[in-house]
């Protein structure tokens, strides 16, 4: 993986499904080709909405599960994750 602005709620040893995002950009870039330009605002979202869920277990401990989902509201954001949508195969 390229070096990346890390976001500072996440430490770096750790990135989570935040890497795996960031996997997944470094994948589809080659592809994008004049549309690349769009890559950064994709990797900078304005809103994180970071959701976690408790759930007892069956040993009567409780585990957290925990999701971040990246939320960018701007047009050319919309624009660029339609582009990166069209890339899927």
């Amino acid at each position: 993986m390229t070096s990346h602005v890390i976001p500072s709620y996440l430490s770096g040893d750790a990135l989570g499904p935040w890497g795996v995002f960031l996997q997944q950009i470094d994948r589809v870039t080659p592809y994008l080709g004049e549309l690349a330009f769009w890559i950064e605002s994709l990797k900078r979202p304005k809103r994180i909405l970071i959701v976690d869920v408790p759930i007892k277990m069956d040993d009567g401990s409780v585990a957290h599960f925990e999701r971040a989902i990246g939320c960018s509201t701007t047009p050319r954001a919309a624009r660029a994750r339609a582009a990166c949508a069209s890339t899927r195969a």
